[in-house]
């Protein structure tokens, strides 16, 4: 084909007049294998436990992969030495320091800021109407068009819409105070719930609905309420199998949130088996939040309770798919009714009625655990229950014996054991109140060590039940009773891989529960190479022990130096995992960093180490699986995922390998060095609200956990994620395609391969490549190559590799560029990028001057780099100018 290359911005004037916008590239996109897809369930009635039951229907998605191109390399030209020469100016306040000094000298090299400087006004005027369309973490492939705007108050809550049709690649963004440019995934639909509110206080509230996509699952829902000191969220429902609606059951004038707890789907049975019991939650005044509230509104399931009773009455064993052929959920579909509406005892008296398997004992105390387990049920947790039992596992032929009792007042504890000696399971606490039984907690193995103290500091002791359900590697919990005038239960540690112990933390009198996750057990390796990342929980009045690990960051010091160093010497599959990467000596160390609340190091130090080839895509895995434990808290406003963020993040560009960026405690090189930022510095926050008008290329910035001021000419907006040392590489090269000094860019060249050189964004067979040895002579290389044909008058291009460089590539000082993009393109042209398909196995890095008003940003310009792995190192193997072109 014939290239075609932007001659001069005369030709651009013309064009100018005619169009002012910025066209969207028809990129060659490769789609991301689909999840099954499944249709949306019909809405919660109610009654509704037979609807509850309709199954989704499956429709997988296959993706495609586009075809290579080849290159052609050409023959060896003899090399003439002219010498080189320099064309940049110092920049004025563009402050580095060499590492093997305290000077504060700066570096050579124009710094060209205007597009830092148009993002911090924008972000310091608080325009939302301008910022650019999200970018999904779980379907980085995919492009988004805007669907449903809603202005309410000072937010903007936008829809965006897949171009793909799948619906659960819709993202919602909020803009707004303290919310510029956040974005959530798998969104299908928001409205605003305005008169009568669902709260009934007169203000509005904007509903958000999301759907991850998958076989029959998963619907969530987000309740924001907007008011004039900013959002509340109200209501965050995990995904789950049927998502939310909302009806006024009671005629208070208050809508209740009507769902269903899917904590016994597949369990049993299959899909369209499992039951999915009715969950009422109630809009709570004091915790200005819905929370679980079934056994209020006990009329909810009348139907359904009369619809299961049918079920366990006519259906035989076997008939609803249960896996061991016994009438598990046709059972479930009628205790589960009752113990959801708060009517325990008949609860089981249904149970031990209808229920035809052998093993009544053991699955009552499965279904008892499963229930202490989900966040949706409430009913067995009543303050004074009589048939409160949280087991059964308990032999009533056997005589126990008693091993210690503690009297509290009204409350007795004893410890009972099996005879025979350690049996799991065999031993239990019974509570007795006032002389009568009051509760049985079976799996017990006895009492804590701190047992008696006072761990809630509200003067009244608490009792430590130790719990083990035995099993390889499995399970213990912790029940803790505050004992006073009544008992309450504090902490129910559901059996999990982890134990736990208490140490007053912060000293301030009230004792923290320190646990751990296993949500990660055999996700990636088998147990013994599993990660299981601390929990810090702490006492609240309200709710008792609740995770709270961000708190308490100092717990995870020293983990965080011992996994750090694990990580960085383990080579891939030592720690046996499944696809021979080193996802498992990884997890530990960004674990500890995301359960602390530090996502930023998280995320910098998995660049860091991650060798994967999914480097892209684990991030979204690894959120996702820490989203749906109740163990994990994540950042404020809905966790802050790899490639977005609550702020505009930004790289260090145009720092030298040996250098670093200064951080300051005042804007100007007058101010004391409060900390520095590496050549490869990412995730870089800049504070709008701080900027000094008297120094405007001097920016607040946020790097990890320290904060300072920096020289915004060093920073450039960033999109997407790269491994440190591809990052070092390329902004090497770009060092020095800028100072016209080409033999770097030779020690960076592929040794193989070569080097291609393309003149404008599609690659093809007529491109310039060079071998490595002779990319070091470019520079002086007399060679006129042909650069392609310009727009208008069709004439052939023609330049030695010096005038190329400063004619066509590199007019523009694109080592420090507005805008750098990680695995993504950045510009906006309408050239097809195909530098991904002719190397598929290579990296892209793009360098992206955004242009200027005056020429309406057509003026936009480019630099891609592609770097291929080759013998555990990344090499250079493509330089990519790009520019408008019609």
């Amino acid at each position: 084909m014939r290239k075609i290359v932007l001659v001069s911005l005369c030709t651009l004037l013309l064009l100018t007049a005619c169009s002012q916008v910025r066209e969207t590239a028809d990129q060659i996109l490769t789609p991301p294998p689909m999840e099954e897809e499944g249709d949306i369930p019909p809405e919660i009635a109610t009654a509704a436990a037979a609807t509850l039951m309709a199954m989704a229907t499956e429709d997988p998605q296959v993706s495609s992969e586009a075809e290579s191109q080849a290159t052609a390399v050409p023959e060896e030209v003899e090399v003439e030495d002219t010498g080189e020469k320099t064309i940049d100016e110092p920049a004025e306040d563009a402050e580095v320091t060499s590492n093997e000094s305290d000077s504060d000298e700066t570096t050579d090299g124009e710094a060209d800021l205007s597009a830092n400087e148009e993002n911090v006004t924008e972000s310091e005027s608080d325009s939302v109407m301008d910022s650019p369309a999200p970018v999904s973490v779980f379907y980085p492939n995919a492009t988004y068009q805007l669907g449903e705007s809603l202005e309410v108050g000072a937010y903007l809550f936008r829809h965006w819409v897949s171009e793909s049709g799948e619906p659960y690649q819709g993202l919602l963004s909020i803009d707004g105070p303290g919310m510029d440019n956040i974005w959530f995934e798998n969104v299908t639909a928001i409205s605003v719930v305005e008169s009568p509110d669902l709260n009934n206080n007169g203000i509005p509230e904007v509903t958000v609905e999301q759907y991850t996509g998958g076989a029959s699952c998963c619907f969530g829902n987000t309740v924001y309420e907007v008011r004039d000191e900013g959002l509340t969220k109200l209501l965050k429902l995990r995904p789950n199998k049927t998502g939310a609606q909302f009806e006024d059951l009671n005629g208070d004038g208050v809508a209740e949130a009507l769902t269903t707890d899917d904590i016994f789907s597949h369990r049993y049975c299959g899909g369209a088996g499992s039951p999915y019991p009715l969950v009422v939650m109630q809009y709570d005044a004091e915790a200005d939040a819905y929370l679980p509230a079934s056994p209020d509104f006990p009329d909810a399931y009348l139907d359904s309770i009369a619809y299961g009773k049918s079920q366990a009455e006519t259906i035989e064993p076997g008939d609803m798919g249960e896996l061991d052929g016994t009438n598990k959920c046709a059972v479930l579909y009628y205790a589960l009714p009752l113990l959801y509406s708060g009517q325990t005892d008949l609860a089981w008296q249904a149970f031990e009625e209808h229920y035809q398997g052998d093993d009544a004992d053991a699955f009552r105390w499965e279904i008892e655990d499963a229930l202490q387990a989900s966040d949706l049920y409430t009913g067995i947790y009543q303050a004074v229950n009589p048939d409160y039992e949280i087991g059964s596992a308990i032999d009533p032929s056997v005589e126990y014996e008693l091993a210690e009792s503690l009297d509290y007042g009204r409350f007795v504890f004893e410890y009972f054991t099996y005879p025979d000696g350690d049996l799991p399971g065999g031993d239990y606490v019974r509570i007795m109140a006032d002389g009568e039984r009051f509760a049985i907690v079976d799996y017990a193995i006895g009492f804590g060590d701190l047992n008696g103290t006072d761990l809630t500091n509200d003067g009244t002791p608490e009792v430590i039940i130790e719990r083990f359900t035995g099993g390889a590697h499995c399970c213990s919990g912790t029940e803790v009773y505050s004992v006073g005038d009544r008992l309450e239960n504090v902490l129910s540690r559901v059996p999990a891989e982890c134990g736990g112990g208490f140490n007053d933390l912060d000293g301030d009198g009230t004792y923290e529960y320190i646990t751990c996750d296993d949500v990660f057990a055999y996700a990636y390796c088998p147990y013994v190479g599993s990660p299981f990342p601390q929990v810090v929980m702490k006492y609240d009045v309200d709710r008792g022990y609740i995770p709270a690990s961000p708190e308490f960051p100092q717990v995870y010091d020293e983990s965080i130096v011992r996994n750090l160093e694990s990580a960085q010497v383990s080579e891939p599959g030592a720690y046996g995992e499944f696809d021979g990467s080193n996802k498992c000596s990884v997890l530990p160390v960004v674990l500890d960093y995301l359960y602390s609340g530090q996502d930023e190091l998280a995320w910098q130090t998995f660049n860091d180490i991650y060798k994967g080839d999914d480097i892209a895509s684990f991030p979204g895995d690894i959120l996702r699986t820490v989203s749906n434990s109740r163990m994990y808290v994540a950042p404020p406003q809905d966790a802050v995922l790899p490639g977005e963020a609550s702020d505009v993040t930004y790289a260090v560009v145009g720092v030298a390998a040996d250098d670093v960026l200064n951080m300051r405690s005042g804007p100007g090189v007058e101010n004391d060095i409060v900390g520095t930022i590496g050549p490869d510095g990412q995730v870089i926050r800049i504070l709008p609200a701080e900027i000094d008008p008297t120094q405007p290329d001097w920016v607040k910035a946020v790097y990890g956990v320290n904060e300072g001021w920096v020289n915004a000419t060093f920073l450039a907006e960033q999109k997407g994620f790269i491994d440190r040392v591809i990052d070092v590489k390329a902004d090497t090269v770009m060092q020095a395609l800028r100072d016209r000094d080409m033999t770097p860019v030779a020690l960076e060249t592929h040794p193989e391969k070569g080097l291609l050189i393309s003149a404008d964004g599609f690659i093809d067979e007529t491109d310039p490549q060079f071998i490595a040895d002779f990319v070091a002579g470019l520079m002086a290389d007399t060679t006129v190559y042909s650069w392609g044909f310009g727009f208008g008058d069709g004439e052939e291009i023609r330049y030695t590799f010096a005038d190329y460089l400063s004619e066509i590539a590199y007019t523009e000082d694109l080592a420090q560029p507005d805008l750098i993009g990680f695995r993504e393109r950045v510009s906006s042209g309408n050239t097809i990028d195909n530098s991904q398909q002719v190397f598929p196995d290579g990296v892209v890095i793009e360098y992206y001057y955004a242009g200027t008003e005056e020429y309406g940003y057509l003026d936009w310009r480019s630099i891609r780099l592609v770097f291929e792995p080759f013998e555990n190192d990344w090499k250079l193997v493509a330089i990519v100018a790009d520019a408008w072109a019609p």
